[in-house]
């Protein structure tokens, strides 16, 4: 099994994996019910933070804050960068 270089590839990251879908998870939902203020969720290894993203699209009505966590400092940058221009 070869190591990927995620600083060499943070910035085609997105194109490889995204587009993925975001099911509704009973996790968040369960939670919510528990802390209907708000909770927090925390990624760790976001990398380029497509997937953090695409959850704060699906629970954008909701209380609820991602938080992105990464060793990688390119995928953090990709990350930091405006949807838009990571969109392409």
């Amino acid at each position: 099994m070869t190591r990927a270089d995620n600083e060499q590839i943070s910035s085609r990251y997105d194109d490889e994996r995204g587009g993925r879908d975001v099911p509704r998870e009973e996790l968040v939902t369960q939670a919510l019910a528990e802390r209907p203020a708000g909770i927090r969720l925390l990624d760790v290894g976001c990398g380029t933070g497509n997937y953090l993203a695409a959850q704060q699209r699906r629970f954008a009505r909701l209380p609820v804050t991602f938080i992105g966590l990464d060793p990688s400092h390119g995928m953090l940058s990709v990350a930091r960068a405006p949807s838009s221009a990571r969109d392409g």
